[in-house]
């Protein structure tokens, strides 16, 4: 295995810029990646937190010509703590 660290030693010295160029690009890569993930998850976390404090609706489901009777029926749904109806 010596003798193999010798010859990777020496391609990397040989090819130092496009060695140091590779190492760069997947730094920066990696650092794009971990920044991306973190944005993601903390907009859906206050997207969460921004639903929970001002009660708005899980669902909205578009109807066109429900009576009024749906949403006492969608109310009963077990899990459904409110439902309200509105004309468009």
């Amino acid at each position: 295995m010596n003798v193999l660290n010798k010859k990777l030693a020496r391609a990397v010295r040989g090819a130092r810029g496009q060695f140091l160029a590779v190492a760069a690009v997947i730094m920066v890569g990696i650092a794009i990646y971990i920044s991306m993930t973190t944005a993601s998850e903390n907009m859906a976390r206050a997207k969460d937190l921004f639903y929970r404090e001002n009660n708005f609706a899980d669902y909205y489901f578009h109807v066109i010509k429900a009576p009024q009777a749906v949403v006492r029926l969608i109310e009963d749904v077990p899990g459904v703590t409110k439902a309200t109806g509105r004309i468009q």
